[in-house]
């Protein structure tokens, strides 16, 4: 990586200069992954009055990335500056890396897995029977009418459910007709119409 300081630096203790220049290492390192070479990299110093103030820009993967720090101290403004450049580096690597690595076969057993759960609740008659889809391939509709009885509370309904995927039933308050729906997670859905 090739770096290229533009305003006054002030002199570092050889311990901050070691500090930064491991920076600049992890930061080449990181760089190294697209495999198009060396980088430029380009730090402004500025002093106004009593602060110091770094400015690291680079080119990253077709991104310009500006990692800015204003500080009392010049190590601390490079140190953070040189932080935040990390920081955007490893955002963009995050959105680039593929989420999908291993075998194949594995990829399929999620994608089985995850249509499970999600899978639409079967067709059932107004009866509460399950039913089969039409043979045109086109799904049937079933009319679900409230069963005669009482007006129920929701807290009567998620009671009465019982092991079935939903119940409709008329609102105990307003006598309007509900539907009460079970969700993959344990927890009901409620739709008033």
């Amino acid at each position: 990586m090739n770096i290229s300081y533009t305003g006054k630096q002030e002199y570092l203790h050889p311990k901050q200069k070691a500090l930064l220049d491991g920076k600049v290492a992890k930061i080449a390192k990181l760089l190294e992954v697209d495999g198009k070479g060396d980088k430029n990299t380009r730090v402004a110093l500025t002093h106004l009055k009593n602060e110091f103030r770094a400015e690291v820009t680079l080119n990253y993967l077709d991104h310009t990335l500006v990692g800015e720090h204003a500080d009392a101290d010049q190590f601390t403004a490079m140190n953070q500056a040189f932080d935040k450049i990390e920081r955007q580096i490893m955002r963009i690597r995050e959105k680039r890396r593929d989420v999908k690595k291993g075998p194949r076969e594995e990829w399929d057993k999620s994608v089985s897995a995850t249509a499970s759960n999600n899978a639409p609740a079967e067709p059932r008659s107004s009866n509460g029977l399950h039913t089969a889809p039409a043979s045109n391939g086109r799904p049937k509709v079933f009319r679900v009418t409230p069963e005669d009885g009482k007006p129920l509370t929701e807290q009567e309904a998620v009671l009465m459910i019982g092991d079935e995927p939903y119940i409709v039933y008329n609102t105990a308050g307003t006598g309007r007709l509900a539907v009460l729906i079970r969700r993959a997670d344990t927890n009901f859905d409620l739709v008033e119409c």
